[in-house]
């Protein structure tokens, strides 16, 4: 019997990082893509390109709900109970509901753009990205019942392998296809003046005219993407006899009828969409209360956005769309990066924390909670203030085309990266309180914070003197509510103490002082640099420079300073590769709390 429970531990964790890899290696493809993209398309291009996948999030977070993870734990439950027959019958209902809510969810979002694009942004240059995105919809829904059933059988290898398909295919299609319309809508310039029918009077309207098509096709690739990603799990689930054999189906007893297996579904898939839907409410709050008050100040407030971003871009649906496209992409997609590597925190928690929590393990709940935590805020402090004092160094080394987005983006990021801080803890601590039984208080808390973040968006972003500006404080004032919140339901729920000095204070401290000499070595670097520039096979290097080195030497001191204040325990060293060895070591030189 041990030896059973130790295979199936082994599976789990070689399930983990086969997900853990796939997403890394997406992560860096994601960016192979997002950031040349980014310089070719400008801030407008950008624009369109994450206003149409905001709105697609919206669309896809309703067809998709809490499906696939109700998949995986109702297959998983029929497999631990031999109910092969129910596996399949799962699989069917699934992709029946699937193919309901993909069909109902993508007219809807067709239809949607129009109204989005013509009557609230009254800007059809949105339309094309927009109406390329929705068959996206329903692919992900596809793509989603065969993962769910893959996961459910502990086989996180198809899922890792789409999941790179995808991947690939917006980088290798992506950059092609938009800069093939930028060409070809030039060369119509050339030729005639109009560019995709529209008149045109200077190349730099040119280039403005073909954006909206550009972005399009960028999108296209991705749309691409999850086509070919669900066309190959469909493949992989006809191929996957290894999983279930015919001798296995034939020995299980007859399956649940198809009523029955879709009330377990929607019961399992309810509590879990709920979430999903609150969680996603801030993207859906930037996107219209944002837009909407950007708007209103360029028609009610001409002059003074005229004095802020006149000598960006001119006034107009296009000075909307370049600030949205500097805010969403460059300022946003930095953001963003922090808070996706701490939650795979929160994956590793949840299964810790249900075990000790199940068996009244009160000390080892709190040390895995702490554990955690304390790892969280020492990734987050040090990243979330590092983006703070060099937003306009990263910014201008990324999106070294795009200066005036960076101009408009480097404040917005400053504020972002104190945001980043909070932000990180949010999933590991929903993790623990889903671990504890505390899954509807999250649904609450999310919602009020949503309430929040509506209310300064609306009336901050609306006055002139803030406007965009002010979407980051939205997002810091909400999430400190919730993760205030989130503390205090885990307080009161286990009793557990947290230990705020060990936690918090202590990576505070040391991120301070990571924070402090990347500016410092990236402020001396540039005073010794000056206004030389350095080369290396013909490329300018010299921020290259600058930046890695204040990275490299705050990352040096960063260690160094966590080490002399002792912020991490021999619990947390032990969980590393080689762990055990790494803390005898640390531990023999007290350099350990």
């Amino acid at each position: 019997m041990a030896k059973k429970n130790k295979q199936t531990s082994q599976n789990f964790l070689q399930g983990s990082l086969v997900l853990l890899i796939a997403m890394g290696i997406g992560k860096v493809i994601g960016a192979l893509f997002k950031l040349p993209l980014t310089n070719m398309l400008g801030e407008i291009g950008i624009g369109y390109f994450t206003l149409a996948y905001n709105f697609f999030v919206i669309f896809q977070t309703i067809a998709v709900a809490g499906f696939p993870s109700a998949i995986a734990r109702m297959v998983a439950s029929s497999v631990a109970q031999k109910r092969y027959r129910d596996v399949n019958r799962i699989y069917n209902v699934a992709l029946k509901i699937f193919l309901v809510t993909g069909t109902v969810c993508t007219v809807a979002m067709f239809i949607g753009s129009f109204i989005y694009a013509n009557v609230f942004l009254k800007n059809v240059n949105y339309l094309p990205a927009l109406l390329v995105m929705c068959p996206c919809v329903f692919f992900c829904c596809m793509m989603s019942v065969n993962r769910g059933y893959f996961q459910g059988l502990r086989n996180m290898k198809p899922t890792a392998y789409s999941q790179v398909i995808e991947a690939l295919c917006k980088l290798l299609l992506g950059l092609f296809f938009a800069s093939s319309i930028i060409k070809i809508g030039m060369n119509q310039y050339a030729e005639t003046g109009v560019v995709f029918g529209t008149p045109v009077t200077n190349p730099e309207d040119a280039n403005i005219a073909t954006l909206p098509y550009a972005s399009a096709a960028a999108i296209l690739a991705v749309t691409i993407g999850t086509m070919v990603g669900t066309a190959f799990l469909m493949f992989r689930k006809r191929r996957s006899r290894n999983e279930i054999t015919h001798e296995m189906i034939t020995a299980s007893p007859l399956p649940a009828p198809d009523r029955m297996i879709f009330k377990g579904l929607l019961a399992l898939a309810i509590p879990v969409a709920l979430a999903a839907l609150a969680n996603n409410l801030s993207t859906l709050i930037d996107t219209f209360t944002i837009q909407g008050s950007l708007k209103s100040l360029i028609e009610n407030s001409p002059d003074k956005m005229q004095q802020y971003y006149g000598k960006y871009v001119e006034l107009g649906g296009d000075m909307l769309t370049f600030i949205w496209g500097a805010y969403s992409g460059l300022a946003m997609t930095m953001f963003n990066l922090v808070p996706t590597l701490t939650s795979s925190f929160g994956v590793s928690a949840l299964p810790a924390d249900t075990s000790s929590w199940a068996v009244g393990d009160t000390k080892e709940t709190k040390k895995s909670i702490e554990s955690i935590l304390r790892i969280t805020t020492l990734v987050g402090v040090p990243c979330g203030l590092g983006l703070t004092v060099l937003a306009n160094e990263i910014l201008s080394l990324l999106f070294s085309r795009t200066p005036g987005g960076v101009e408009v983006a480097t404040p917005i990021l400053q504020m972002l990266g104190i945001t980043v801080i909070v932000v990180a803890l949010a999933t590991p601590i929903h993790a623990i309180l889903q671990a504890i039984g505390k899954a509807s208080f999250i649904v609450k808390a999310l919602l009020i914070t949503a309430v929040i973040k509506f209310l300064f968006n609306y009336f901050l972003v609306s006055v002139p003197e803030f406007n965009i500006n002010a979407a980051p404080i939205g997002t810091f004032v909400s999430y400190v509510f919730l993760i205030g919140a989130d503390l205090m339901c885990l307080r009161s729920t286990t009793g557990i103490k947290i230990n705020k000095f060990s936690v918090s204070v202590k990576p505070l401290i040391a991120g301070i002082i990571c924070a402090a000499s990347a500016w410092v070595v990236n402020f001396g670097l540039k005073r010794v640099i000056g206004d030389r520039v350095i080369e290396i096979a013909g490329r300018n290097v010299t921020g290259i420079i600058c930046v890695a080195g204040a990275i490299i030497a705050a990352v040096i001191v960063y260690i160094i300073a966590v080490l002399l204040i002792r912020a991490i325990t021999k619990d947390d060293v032990v969980m590393l590769p080689k762990g055990e060895k790494l803390a005898a070591f640390l531990e023999k030189r007290h350099l350990l709390g």
